[in-house]
């Protein structure tokens, strides 16, 4: 991820806290090829910039300049993902109470290191993934394993039966390699 994009997705995220980041980029008005291209174009900069009313963000990194606790942000995005109604299973398998996982996405407290590193295999997460350092919650790809199922049960159900009958004998070949 470029330092332009990761400012600009922190500065989305920061003003408009409570969307999807569909809803989002749709605020931003720009594709996200346009976004994520490296380098961006100029324009784009200059726009992004006069939106958010901050300068130089290809050079800067506005996530240094905040007191952001990543640890708990990355969290609340990890158990926003999680289906309604797994917290307490969560919880059951990490060995702690319900409350206590809410107080962990609250940033009340934070996990043992052993109740993190249970978290990250429950949720599918590479084992080598720092959530104390990486801004997790900043993307738009699902994290989790049942995020990321439901979001190719949504591409699937999303197909007209034209595209799907095209596309598959691929899907089927790339899942049973797998």
């Amino acid at each position: 991820m470029t330092q332009f994009e990761l400012n600009w997705r922190y500065l989305a995220w920061r003003r408009w806290p409570d969307l999807t980041w569909s809803q989002r980029l749709a605020r931003l008005g720009k594709p996200l090829r346009d976004l994520t291209a490296n380098p961006p174009a100029a324009k784009l900069v200059a726009e992004i910039e006069g939106r958010f009313e901050v300068e130089y963000l290809e050079h800067i990194n506005v996530l240094a300049e905040e007191d952001l606790d990543f640890l708990r942000e990355n969290l609340r995005h990890l158990l926003g993902q999680a289906p309604y109604g797994t917290h307490g299973t969560l919880a059951r398998q990490i060995g702690v109470s319900l409350n206590t996982v809410s107080r962990w996405a609250s940033g009340e407290n934070r996990p043992r290191p052993e109740h993190l590193r249970t978290l990250c295999a429950l949720l599918y997460l590479p084992p080598n993934l720092d959530l104390y350092a990486t801004p997790l919650f900043l993307t738009d790809a699902p994290s989790t394993h049942s995020a990321r199922l439901e979001q190719v049960k949504g591409w699937v159900n999303g197909l007209d039966p034209a595209a799907l009958q095209v596309l598959y004998p691929a899907l089927e070949r790339l899942l049973k390699e797998h």
